[in-house]
C-alpha cells in the first residue's frame, strides 16, 4: 500500500452475526482516503446485491434497519463511490425471524444480546444501555472506562472528538465523538 491509497475495511457485520428482521443493527466501517461510500447487502453469498445507501465514508457507521429477508449466506459490501476500493463481510451473517430464534424445547425466545447507543454521533453526553459490562476503548485501544450491566449516562464533554469502541459481551460498536 502506498501513501494516499484508498481503505475500507467493514467491521461489522463480519461473519456469524444473527439479525432479527426489523430490528435496527450499526453496519461498522473503516477508511482511508474515501469521501464517500455506497453500502450494498447480499442474501444470496454475493451474487445479487441489493443498494442500502450513499454517506459520507468518515461516518464510519450506518444504523440499518434489517429488512424482512431471511437468508443465513448475507454480506455487506462498502464501495468506494469514486473509485474500485470495496471490502465486504469475511463471512456470512444472518437475518432471521422471530421463529428462527425461537427454543425448540420451551417455545420461549431467546434473549438478544444487544445493547443501545444514543445519540451517535454524540457531543457533550452518551447514552447507553448494556444487557453484560462492557468497556468503552480509544480507537487505539485505551480503556476509557469500565461500564457495569445497566443504564448509563456519562458526561463526555472533556472527552477528545474521535472515534471510541464499546465492547459488551461478544458485541462490539463504534461511537463518534463531536464538538
Amino acid at each position: 500500500m502506498e501513501p494516499g491509497d484508498t481503505v475500507i475495511k467493514v467491521d461489522t457485520p463480519n461473519g456469524g452475526e444473527k439479525w432479527l428482521i426489523g430490528t435496527v443493527h450499526d453496519i461498522i466501517w473503516g477508511s482511508m482516503y474515501v469521501d464517500s461510500v455506497s453500502i450494498k447487502y447480499s442474501t444470496d453469498a454475493g451474487n445479487q446485491w441489493i443498494d442500502i445507501a450513499e454517506v459520507p465514508a468518515g461516518e464510519g457507521i450506518y444504523q440499518w434497519t434489517i429488512p424482512n429477508t431471511h437468508s443465513n449466506r448475507c454480506l455487506i459490501e462498502v464501495t468506494d463511490l469514486h473509485g474500485t476500493t470495496s471490502d465486504r463481510s469475511d463471512s456470512f451473517f444472518s437475518i432471521v425471524d422471530i421463529l428462527d430464534i425461537t427454543s425448540k424445547k420451551s417455545g420461549k425466545y431467546l434473549p438478544r444480546q444487544s445493547f443501545s447507543i444514543s445519540p451517535n454521533p454524540f457531543s457533550s453526553r452518551l447514552s447507553l444501555s448494556l444487557p453484560t459490562s462492557g468497556a468503552i476503548y480509544s480507537l487505539t485501544g485505551q480503556l476509557i472506562m469500565n461500564l457495569d450491566k445497566g443504564k448509563h449516562s456519562i458526561d463526555t464533554s472533556k472527552w477528545r472528538e474521535g472515534v471510541y469502541i464499546v465492547k459488551a459481551g461478544k458485541e462490539t460498536k463504534r461511537i463518534v465523538k463531536i464538538n
